[in-house]
């Protein structure tokens, strides 16, 4: 921890310094800073573009982060009060679930003002169980703040979410919050991100004060100190700047001077304005904090290292500094390169990354415009499913949470949310029209080198859809009564369409229905969503494991199906090679030997390709152990023979029966899936805590020490973790917290595999 305690008695003012008392108004009212109904929310421009920033606020579960949002609602004037997670009365934890658990479950988009920028924030979940609420919102965001517990550094779901930002190579800037807590420790966070996030931290900010003493900070680019004094301003919205003299020898000055020069150091190395200045030997306090800016944001936005802040949200101390940062550093729209404009023109480009159902409006769909002007009461086209679906005049909205003002048109670079559009997913693109579509495919063709000689469809130029981790907990469900079970199949329907994650599917051996989701929380939310959203009380089965079954060895096998219907002969003859293949392998498609299916009988061969890939992909989807789904396979399809006049569908149920027939004759094995675990607990409670994931067969792969507890870092099958929460409570009376997400499925022993067949079939 930096020792700079009180600096403000440590290092003396210039002359020329004076104390500035910096206040913020923020008792503004709401519709001054959210546009009004009759207002059109356009910005085409590249000048309305640089006032516009996208972001969102991710970290492991409990780092603060709605916290950290409200106060930036709080001193942008968007709220009159100082929203409390554990009072239940914030503005993004809007549901019912949210306020009575005290977590985010889904992410809450909000619009605000600050330093004349809009900011779009959405908040997104920490828990491990809601990883696609934060993977669809990073789909559409332009930079990212990703909060830190000061006290804790880089935990699992950071890990996590942050490798989904990268993926969308989304620039990413680091707040370490709760630096009031005991144990925080600012060195420790940094040698937390740069081994576990590896990439380089650039602290602009040093803590002044450590843990309780934490009153303020030091800034590295302005060379001030801003101070927090909670008993002159309880809610944070007046804090005192000073212009820092480092021309004293005291400590703190030569501290300052040092983390000064660091900073220099490592920006000289990514900009060459900066560099110039070090080679024209300037000193480092004497170069422009405007040319320092500028080389922070060019880092950020190249994603070349990341820029560190702290602060305490819950003690309101340093939000306002955090929120010019994202202002000076993070991207506008028109700083990320989006190859795919290329293809529209200035025609409409859009993309629907979040579906919600409102008691009072029906679906709504969440969208990002990239391109053009998506206008109230015209039609729109949807590339994904080739249809046709026209914006109400009043179904175009602005969103703040749960609230929605109606807007007339919403330009490039906004978030919006359209109501009545009754068969969109999350990941659809949208355009003006047909022929909008048509040629952004042709450009896409032409530029990519890809041709398509299908009339009736086209490739969308739009890389949408989702990163869908499979589901690794599932359980019957059924409605209280037949009267209801209409009413629960909608609901579920409807929830499934919200949430990506959660699979609904009809056991046809038992005839139950199913739901398959991320988790025990997950599937409790939905059991509690089910009664308190649709006013159905259902009953949900043991949590079950989501087991997975591989093929140990190479097999070949020939199978043909025969049906007459009519005068009609259905005749498919087929031989396919099952291989197996790398760890985490899902089945995509099928390999052919030689050519592909040739054009038989006036319909092209790409379509009974299509078919023979849904039939594979079907009979994968139940393994001959367990019903399980198939994985780490290669289907290679060695010769085929469609007899003349056989259906599409018939290709598709014969390749389904050679499957089938195949895995009968296959040697098969169950997979496990594998938790990922990091459990926090106090130093006095770790043996137990070990002990008993020994006999859960886990594996301690790291355990770490922090001051005075530890972090361990486990390997375990989820079979055994079921309830683990409720144990490690009672073990360590309270203190410890844990996370877990999926790793990667592993072999069952022979000994294990023969208990859970017979467990689950009642057959040995």
């Amino acid at each position: 921890m930096w020792k700079i305690i009180r600096i403000a008695s440590k290092v003396h003012l210039n002359k020329s310094s004076r104390r500035l008392r910096i206040s913020f108004k923020h008792f503004k009212r709401l519709s001054s800073t959210f546009p009004s109904s009759s207002q059109q929310v356009t910005t085409n421009s590249d000048t309305d573009l640089q006032l516009i920033r996208n972001i969102g606020i991710m970290a492991h579960i409990d780092a603060g982060k709605t916290t950290t949002t409200e106060r930036m609602l709080y001193y942008s004037g968007f709220t009159r009060h100082l929203g409390d997670v554990d009072h239940g009365n914030t503005v993004t934890d809007y549901l019912q679930e949210e306020r009575e658990r005290g977590i985010t479950i889904v992410s809450a988009a909000v619009l605000f003002k600050w330093n004349k920028h809009q900011i779009n924030l959405i908040d997104t979940p920490g828990h491990v169980d809601f990883t696609v609420e934060v993977e669809r919102s990073l789909r559409v965001l332009d930079g990212a703040v990703t909060v830190l517990d000061a006290s804790a550094g880089v935990e699992a779901q950071t890990l996590t979410v942050w490798k989904q930002a990268s993926r969308y190579k989304i620039p990413k800037i680091i707040f370490l919050n709760k630096m009031d807590k005991h144990g925080a420790n600012f060195n420790m966070c940094l040698k937390s991100i740069r081994e576990r996030l590896h990439v380089q931290p650039i602290p602009i900010h040093l803590p002044i004060g450590k843990e309780r003493d934490f009153v303020g900070l030091v800034d590295l680019v302005s060379l001030e100190q801003k101070i927090w004094d909670s008993s002159k301003c309880p809610d944070g919205s007046v804090y005192e700047t000073e212009k820092l003299d480092l021309d004293n020898d005291s400590p703190s000055s030569r501290m300052v001077h040092n983390e000064r020069d660091a900073l220099i150091g490592i920006l000289s190395e990514y900009d060459e304005n900066i560099q110039t200045h070090v080679l024209n030997d300037v000193k480092n306090e004497d170069i422009p904090s405007s040319d320092i800016e500028n080389a922070i944001r060019n880092i950020t936005i190249n994603n070349d290292a990341v820029i560190v802040l702290c602060g305490s949200a819950k003690r309101n101390i340093g939000v306002q500094p955090l929120l010019d940062a994202v202002v000076k550093y993070l991207p506008c729209p028109s700083d990320i390169k989006h190859n795919f404009l290329e293809y529209y023109g200035s025609n409409l480009c859009a993309l629907t990354f979040k579906i919600v159902h409102d008691k009072h409006r029906g679906a709504l769909t969440y969208v990002r415009v990239y391109q053009g002007v998506l206008k109230a009461g015209e039609s729109i086209y949807n590339m994904n499913l080739n249809t046709v679906e026209k914006i109400g005049k009043q179904d175009l909205f602005q969103v703040n949470a749960d609230e929605y003002r109606q807007v007339k048109e919403v330009g490039a670079g906004n978030i919006a949310c359209v109501g009545g559009l009754n068969d969109v997913r999350s990941g659809d693109t949208f355009t003006d029209s047909s022929k909008t579509a048509k040629h952004a495919s042709e450009m896409y063709a032409k530029l990519t080198g890809q041709t398509n000689t299908s009339t009736d469809e086209f490739e969308s130029p739009v890389l949408a859809g989702l990163n869908v981790p499979p589901p690794v907990f599932f359980c019957s469900i059924e409605a209280p009564s037949v009267s209801k079970q209409r009413d629960m199949e909608q609901a579920l329907n409807k929830i499934q369409r919200e949430d990506p994650s959660l699979k609904v599917e009809l056991d046809n051996e038992s005839g139950q229905l199913v739901v398959k989701g991320m988790g025990e929380l997950h599937l409790e939310i939905v059991k509690h969503r089910l009664l308190s959203d649709f006013g159905v009380d259902a009953y949900m089965g043991p949590l079950q494991i989501n087991y997975r079954e591989k093929v140990l060895h190479k097999l070949e096998h020939t199978d043909q199906l025969e049906n007459i219907i009519g005068k009609t002969k259905n005749l498919v003859t087929m031989t396919i090679q099952l291989l197996p293949s790398e760890a985490g392998h899902m089945f995509k498609q099928a390999k052919f030997e030689g050519e592909e299916m040739p054009i038989m009988f006036r319909t092209p061969g790409h379509v009974f390709t299509k078919a023979v890939n849904r039939g594979f992909e079907s009979a994968l989807n139940c393994g001959p152990l367990l019903s399980s789904q198939v994985i780490d396979v290669d289907v290679v399809v060695t010769q085929i023979h469609v007899e003349r006049g056989t259906s599409v569908s018939f290709v598709s149920a014969a390749a389904s029966h050679t499957i089938t027939q195949a895995l009968e004759k296959a040697d098969c094995c169950l997979m496990e899936p594998i938790m990922a675990m990091e459990i926090h607990v106090d130093s006095a409670s770790a043996q137990a805590v070990m002990n008993n994931l020994i006999q859960r067969r886990g594996e301690v792969t790291e355990d770490l020490v922090n001051n005075d507890y530890r972090i361990l870092h486990v390997l375990a099958p989820l079979a055994n973790l079921v309830g683990y929460s409720t144990d490690l409570r009672t073990m360590t009376s309270g203190t410890a917290s844990f996370s877990m997400e999926l790793d990667h499925y592993a072999k069952l022993s022979e000994e294990e595999e023969r208990k859970i067949i017979q467990k689950k079939t009642g057959l040995l």
